[in-house]
């Protein structure tokens, strides 16, 4: 095949798994990214070098590991994500590699490593001031407050958070903000601000349940759950917000976000005395995988 079919071939599929990623079809994801990336060596040439071409490859390189771990392969995602980290050492453009520290900062959310997530943060927030990309700095900014309010610099933390969300606000850019609303919810979650963390889930349920991006629809719910426990309100109705986490998950065969709710409905159920209906439910999910048992989360599940 030509080198300019391929490239052709390669957007197209990189679109069309952006595309599934946003309605949340992970699957579908998957397969465009992976058949996107079915490259040749001399293509896969060209698109680094290319200032126009490069942040698509990173990018698809980076999503296919984060659909990856969606899916319940936490492993193979890091693998996955090693590759787009391999990139860095070619001379990529400045935006190319700010999209790459974007997903460094998700990937390290998925597996939990919160030191890894503010590294990557940081280095975000500083090639977007070094390079005058506003729009990268938004985000990076975003991601810089929820991993601050992490490590417990909450007050700074959660102004990062609100100055990101404003970036993006100015600029118009309420579609790129929608992608990154959960981590303000969660920054606001770790800070105790559940008022603040509430309307923002509340606001993007709403969005997803009126076709808007379903990327993080599972976590948004899941979320909720974590942020009305945190607010005092009755725990019927943090268990209402797990299982629609969990039932969202399944329907979009999200495995890695239906393990996440269910260790959190699992807690709650312990909580309330009910451990063999807890660790019925959370023995069926942790059985289902067969790679990842070093992961965060499925040492949690194991371990409870």
């Amino acid at each position: 095949m030509r080198t300019s079919d391929e490239i052709t071939r390669f957007f197209a599929g990189y679109t069309a798994g952006f595309l599934s990623n946003t309605s949340g079809d992970y699957v579908s994801a998957r397969d465009y990214f992976e058949r996107a990336l079915d490259l040749s060596d001399g293509t896969r040439q060209v698109l680094i070098k290319s200032l126009d071409t490069t942040v698509g490859i990173v990018n698809c390189t980076g999503c296919l590991g984060l659909s990856l771990w969606t899916l319940g392969y936490p492993e193979q995602a890091r693998e996955q994500h090693a590759r787009m980290l391999g990139l860095f050492g070619e001379p990529i453009d400045p935006f190319a590699r700010g999209s790459g520290f974007e997903r460094e900062c998700q990937m390290s959310e998925f597996m939990r490593d919160d030191r890894r997530m503010l590294e990557a943060a940081q280095r975000a927030v500083a090639l977007a001031r070094e390079s005058g990309m506003t729009h990268q700095l938004g985000i990076g900014m975003i991601w810089l407050g929820r991993a601050m309010v992490v490590e417990g610099a909450v007050e700074r933390g959660i102004e990062a958070v609100a100055e990101g969300r404003e970036i993006l606000i100015k600029l118009g850019e309420l579609a790129f903000l929608d992608w990154y609303e959960h981590c303000a919810a969660a920054a606001y979650l770790e800070a105790g601000r559940t008022e603040n963390g509430l309307a923002i889930v509340e606001e993007m349920i709403d969005k997803c349940a009126a076709g808007g991006v379903r990327l993080y629809e599972a976590d948004l719910h899941l979320l909720k759950g974590e942020l009305l426990l945190a607010s005092g309100a009755p725990m019927t109705d943090a268990e209402d917000s797990f299982r629609k986490a969990i039932i969202i998950a399944q329907r979009q065969q999200a495995k890695s976000w239906e393990l996440r709710a269910t260790l959190s409905l699992a807690r709650l159920l312990i909580k309330q005395g009910r451990r063999d209906e807890a660790r019925s439910m959370l023995t069926e999910i942790y059985d289902w995988f067969t790679e990842g048992f070093d992961t965060a989360d499925l040492k949690d599940a194991n371990e409870l």
